[in-house]
C-alpha cells in the first residue's frame, strides 16, 4: 500500500498492482519470480532456459525449437505473465543470437564448441564515442572516461585477446580526477588502439573440458637505455619457443 497526502490534507491509500520501481526490495522480489518461472519450465517441461531479470534466453535442438518456444510462451501466459511480442524482442530460434549483450555462436555446436563475439553495432557504437571524446577542444570528464572504460572491457570480454588492459588503467586513472580536461596524445593512442583491436578481434571459443595442461608463458622486461621485452612459450610436452 502507498499513503499519499492530497491538497485537502487528507490522506489517501493506493494498492500497487506491480512492483514499485525504485523500492529498496523490488529487485529481490522480482528476481524470486523470475527464478520460478524457468525452475518450473525446466522441471515440468524439460525447457533449458536462462534467465536474468526479465531477459530469458531459451535454447533447445533444431527438431524440438517450435515446441519448446510454445511451450514457454503458454506457461508465461498461464501464469500470467506479459510476454513481449514485437520481432526485436521475441525472436525465433537462430544458430547466432545475442543473449545478454553478446552474439551467442551455435555453428560449430557439433564439435562441441561454443563461440561468442561481440554484439553487432556496439564496436560502431564505441568508435563513434571515441569521435566525440577526441574532438576538438571537447573536455574529457570522468563520466566519459569510465562509460569508455566498462564498454571496452564488456566488449573485449567476448574475443580471444586481453590487450586493452592499459587502456583501462590509463581511463581509470583519469576517471580520478573530476575536473574535466582535453585529452591528451596518449589517451588518444589508447583509445584508438582499442577500437582497432576490438574491430579485428576473433571471437572467445569456449570448448568442452581439456585434460591437457595447458601451455605456459614466461615473460620479463628490461628497462634501462633501451626498454625490451622478452618471453619463453612451453607447451605440456616440454616444447619450448
Amino acid at each position: 500500500l502507498v499513503a499519499v497526502k492530497g491538497p485537502d490534507g487528507k490522506t489517501a491509500l493506493f494498492q500497487a498492482l506491480s512492483l514499485m520501481f525504485g523500492t529498496k526490495a523490488a529487485v529481490y522480489a522480482f528476481l524470486r519470480f523470475s527464478q520460478a518461472l524457468a525452475a518450473i519450465s525446466a522441471k515440468l517441461l524439460n525447457l533449458f532456459v536462462v534467465e536474468y531479470f526479465d531477459d530469458f534466453t531459451q535454447v533447445e535442438a533444431t527438431a524440438l525449437s517450435e515446441s519448446a518456444q510454445t511451450s514457454l510462451e503458454a506457461v508465461l501466459d498461464m501464469l500470467g505473465w506479459r510476454l513481449a511480442s514485437s520481432e526485436a524482442k521475441c525472436k525465433p530460434f537462430s544458430v547466432e543470437f545475442v543473449s545478454l549483450g553478446a552474439m551467442v555462436d551455435f555453428s560449430r555446436a557439433a564439435e562441441r564448441i561454443v563461440m561468442l563475439k561481440i554484439k553487432p553495432g556496439r564496436v560502431d557504437g564505441i568508435k563513434k564515442q571515441v569521435a566525440e571524446i577526441l574532438a576538438e577542444g571537447r573536455l574529457v570528464g570522468f563520466k566519459d572516461a569510465l562509460s569508455m572504460r566498462g564498454k571496452v572491457a564488456f566488449a573485449e570480454g567476448q574475443t580471444h585477446a586481453r590487450l586493452t588492459a592499459p587502456v583501462s588503467r590509463m581511463l581509470s586513472i583519469w576517471a580520478s580526477h573530476a575536473v574535466p580536461r582535453k585529452a591528451t596524445e596518449e589517451l588518444a593512442w589508447g583509445l584508438a588502439f582499442a577500437t582497432e583491436h576490438l574491430e579485428g578481434a576473433g571471437p572467445r571459443v569456449v570448448g568442452p573440458l581439456r585434460h591437457r595442461p595447458p601451455c605456459l608463458v614466461f615473460v620479463d622486461g628490461a628497462c634501462e637505455e633501451k626498454t625490451s621485452i622478452g618471453a619463453v612459450l612451453v607447451d605440456s610436452d616440454g616444447y619450448s619457443e
